[in-house]
C-alpha cells in the first residue's frame, strides 16, 4: 500500500482526503507531532503549498506528500485577505479576529458586501520528488454579517453563487463539500491519480 503524508495534523483533513482516497489502496497519514510547521513565506497559495510539499518531504523516507493552502479573496478588498488569511487579524489562527478585521475592512470602504472566491491550492509530491499542483476555486459574496456555526474561518460571512443562499457556516460539512474549494481541488487530484497512478510514486 502506498503511503500519502499530509502536510498537516488536521484530523478532519485526515479522514476526509483517506475516504476520498481509499479506491487507490493509499494509505493518509498525519504530519508527525514532533514535526514543527514550516514558515510559510510564499505571496502566493502556490508558493506555500510547494513549501510545505517539500518540508514534509525531508521527513517521510521518500513517500509521497501532500500539502494545501487556502484563502479568501474579496475583491473590493484588492484580494484580501487572500494568502495571509488565516492571520488577517493580527493572530495566526485566530477566526474570530480574522473575521472582525474583515468586517472592519469592508465597513471602511463603505460597503456591507463584496464579491469574493475561496481558493485552494493542493501540491502533490510524488516519492520520487516530482512534484503536481491542483486548483479549485468558489465564487460568491462575503458580508458583513455572520450566519450559522458550522465549518470555520470565514465560514459564516461566505455565501457560495452556488449555493442556495445559505453561508458555508449555516451548511453541514456534506452539503459544503459539494462545493468548496478544497473539494474541487481534491477532485482534481483524484482525477489526475485515476489517470496516472505513478503520479504518487
Amino acid at each position: 500500500m502506498k503511503r500519502l503524508y499530509l502536510a498537516t495534523s488536521n484530523p478532519g483533513k485526515v479522514r476526509e482526503i483517506s475516504e476520498l482516497l481509499a479506491r487507490f489502496d493509499v494509505a493518509v497519514l498525519p504530519r508527525s507531532s514532533d514535526i514543527a510547521a514550516p514558515v510559510e513565506t510564499g505571496v502566493t497559495l502556490t508558493e506555500n503549498a510547494i513549501i510545505k510539499a517539500n518540508y514534509d518531504f525531508e521527513f517521510v523516507e521518500g513517500s509521497a506528500v501532500l500539502a494545501d493552502d487556502s484563502g479568501l479573496f474579496v475583491d473590493i478588498l484588492d484580494g484580501s485577505p487572500g494568502v495571509y488569511s488565516s492571520s488577517f487579524g493580527g493572530v495566526e489562527g485566530d477566526d474570530k479576529r480574522n473575521r472582525a478585521a474583515l468586517i472592519e475592512g469592508l465597513n471602511g470602504v463603505g460597503v456591507d458586501f463584496s464579491t469574493a472566491r475561496f481558493m485552494c491550492l493542493m501540491a502533490l509530491k510524488g516519492s520520487s520528488g516530482r512534484i503536481a499542483t491542483f486548483e479549485g476555486v468558489v465564487e460568491g459574496k462575503v458580508f458583513t454579517f455572520e450566519r450559522g456555526t458550522h465549518g470555520f474561518g470565514y465560514d459564516s460571512m461566505f455565501i457560495p453563487d452556488e449555493g442556495d443562499g445559505r453561508t458555508f457556516g449555516e451548511m453541514e460539512s456534506f452539503e459544503k463539500s459539494t462545493i468548496s474549494h478544497r473539494s474541487r481541488a481534491l477532485s482534481k487530484l483524484i482525477e489526475a491519480i485515476s489517470e496516472d497512478p505513478s503520479i504518487l510514486s
